[in-house]
């Protein structure tokens, strides 16, 4: 009976070069982060941390090249959508770019989708996703803010909320 395989590293680049723009923001970016790992990525203003968050959420991608520079969860290039509900996603850009006129609740049933808001989406919340959604919120704080817009909330309730959205679906890891 052989030994179990330990999981594969929660991000792993190798050798990374990645623009934005005309700028080279990575040039030969090495990073691994295991499974179960607790991480803090720090830098001042302009030092790549959204860059990184967006390569790992694959918003945007490094160099192309025969072995990919990046892998999440132990896979190199995946669907977004298959990415998304294995991973539970707060960022700042994403607080600053939801939907101003999305519920809470809305925001945080998205989640399921790993979509800004349901308009659109090919998604319905069943009395599962409604269950879940109430009991994140209730963890958070967030209970009787349902129906709240979200640029309506302190800042600190869109934290909540955003974080709500990241969890309710139960991802193996939050970034």
């Amino acid at each position: 009976h052989a030994p179990a395989m330990p999981p594969p590293p929660l991000i792993e680049i190798r050798d990374a070069v990645v623009w934005r723009g005309d700028t080279r923001v990575f040039d030969g970016l090495d990073l691994v982060i295991e499974s179960g790992q607790h991480t803090a990525i720090l830098g001042p203003n302009g030092a790549g941390k959204t860059t990184l968050l967006n390569l790992v959420s694959r918003e945007l991608y490094a160099e192309a090249r025969e072995e990919p520079a990046v892998r999440v969860l132990g896979r190199g290039l995946q669907v977004v959508s298959d990415l998304r509900k294995r991973l539970g996603l707060v960022s700042h850009d994403l607080q600053h770019e939801y939907m101003d006129r999305v519920p809470l609740a809305t925001a945080v049933l998205s989640g399921f989708a790993g979509s800004q808001g349901l308009a659109g989406v090919p998604f319905e919340p069943g009395p599962e996703h409604l269950a879940r959604a109430g009991e994140v919120m209730a963890e958070l704080g967030l209970t009787g803010l349902e129906e709240r817009p979200f640029r309506s909330l302190s800042t600190g309730q869109q934290r909540r909320c955003l974080l709500a959205r990241a969890l309710v679906h139960r991802p193996q890891a939050l970034i």
